[in-house]
């Protein structure tokens, strides 16, 4: 269901070991003693707080960078998802919708405010949020994902499949989306097809232990 939902941000382990992220910082941090009003630094330094989980630091960073810019749609959004982080739903919301007020099109906020709807049990303003993400962005996969999974949630199977099937059209190795789309035909009694999809999510990911055990729910043979 809806635990299944996609949330990676955009960017993630760019960084790689905690040494660089460190590093980051300081860098920042002295471009911004060089000149305090530095927007763009600012900016990435909140992203590299969240980064290291950091959210208290990161918010204050994404709040200066709003003060200096307030039209800025990509602290908005990273304001919203340190918000998210922290399990301030109505905060996150209204930072993500603020970034697609200032950004009608973009596309990764509309599937995050989808997200943040949905951990308040909006479903169909999360599926609204989803929708206009892949009109926007008819090639993004993890919107199609989540707004599947949503679907599923609220029974309406026949939509969740063809957007289980339309982000594994668009990327066919993604484990979860199988994991999702094998779980769901199994409820729907199609246990070969489900059988298949749950299979490739073990290929795809062989230590997926929810996989191990839809599939053994469906008396398939899994090795331990």
């Amino acid at each position: 269901g809806v635990a299944l939902l996609r949330d990676k941000q955009s960017g993630d382990g760019a960084l790689g070991h905690d040494g660089a992220v460190d590093e980051a910082i300081e860098h920042y941090r002295k471009a911004l003693q060089i000149n305090p009003n530095f927007t763009q630094a600012h900016k990435n330094l909140g992203i590299v707080f969240m980064r290291k989980g950091q959210m208290d630091e990161a918010i204050a960073q994404f709040q200066k960078t709003l003060e200096l810019e307030p039209n800025d749609a990509q602290a908005e959004f990273s304001l919203g998802s340190a918000f998210l982080q922290r399990r301030e739903v109505d905060e996150a919301i209204a930072h993500y919708q603020k970034a697609v007020e200032i950004r009608p099109d973009y596309a990764e906020a509309r599937n995050y405010l989808g997200n943040a709807f949905v951990g308040e049990g909006k479903y169909s303003e999360a599926i609204a949020n989803y929708a206009a993400a892949v009109r926007i962005r008819p090639d993004y996969s993890e919107a199609h994902h989540n707004m599947a999974c949503v679907l599923a949630t609220i029974g309406k199977n026949d939509e969740a499949l063809e957007q289980f099937n339309e982000a594994l059209r668009l990327n066919g190795n993604d484990a979860q989306t199988h994991f999702a789309l094998g779980s769901l035909l199994a409820r729907m009694g199609h246990r070969e097809e489900a059988v298949a999809h749950l299979t490739e999510a073990l290929r795809l990911k062989p230590d997926y232990d929810q996989a191990k055990h839809q599939l053994r729910e469906l008396s398939v043979w899994v090795p331990q």
